[in-house]
C-alpha cells in the first residue's frame, strides 16, 4: 500500500507492521500530511486467512481498509487487489480466498474503487499460486511474482502511464 500499510518500520529493520481491521483506520490518518497519492493500492488479506479469520472477517478488513484510505485521501483513487491465490484449488486455505473475493466483488466498495482480480494471473493449473512467481512460502510474490503484478496493474487506467479517459469512473471490477 505505499507507505499506508504494510510498509517496512524504520525503526525495526526487517520487522513489517501487521495490517488488523481494527486499527485499519489508524494508518491512513496517519499519512495525508505527508502523502499526495493520485492512487493507493490495497494488497492485503492473504496473511489474515492463514491466521485462520474467516473469508468474511478478511472482507470486511479489507472493507474497512478501503473506507479508510478513503477518508483519509478522498481524491485518490483506490485499487483492491484480490486476496492471492494459496495451496491448491480446494485446500481450505484457498477456498477462503475464494470465498472471500467473492464477498469482495459483492460488497459495495468505496467510491471511486476498483476491485482487481489476480487470481488468474496468479493461479496455476491447479488453483493454487504459480509457483516461479512466489518465494519459498508460495505465499509473498518473489521479484518475478511483483513483475507480473505490476504488468497487471498498469492495465488499470488511473495506474497507467495515460490518466483515464473522462468518461472513465474508475469502479467497477478489473
Amino acid at each position: 500500500m505505499g507507505g499506508l500499510l504494510g510498509s517496512p518500520r524504520p525503526d525495526r529493520p526487517g520487522h513489517r507492521e501487521r495490517y488488523h481491521p481494527k486499527r485499519a483506520v489508524a494508518y491512513p490518518k496517519r499519512c495525508p500530511g505527508r502523502l499526495n497519492p493520485r492512487a493507493v493500492v490495497l494488497l492485503i488479506g492473504t496473511n489474515d486467512i492463514g491466521q485462520g479469520w474467516t473469508a468474511a472477517q478478511v472482507a470486511q478488513g479489507i472493507l474497512a481498509c478501503a473506507e479508510a484510505v478513503r477518508t483519509a485521501v478522498p481524491h485518490a483513487a483506490i485499487v483492491v487487489l484480490s486476496v492471492f491465490p494459496r495451496d491448491t484449488a480446494t485446500s481450505p486455505a484457498n477456498v477462503a480466498v475464494e470465498a472471500a473475493n467473492a464477498a469482495l466483488a459483492q460488497d459495495q466498495l468505496p467510491g471511486n474503487t476498483q476491485l482487481v482480480d489476480m487470481t488468474p494471473t496468479l493461479s496455476g493449473p491447479d488453483g493454487g499460486p504459480i509457483p516461479s512467481l512466489f518465494g519459498d512460502d508460495l505465499l509473498h510474490p518473489n521479484s518475478a511474482g511483483y513483475q507480473v503484478i505490476a504488468g497487471r496493474l498498469m492495465a488499470v487506467p488511473v495506474l497507467a502511464d495515460a490518466p483515464a479517459s473522462a468518461g472513465s469512473t474508475g469502479t467497477g471490477t478489473g
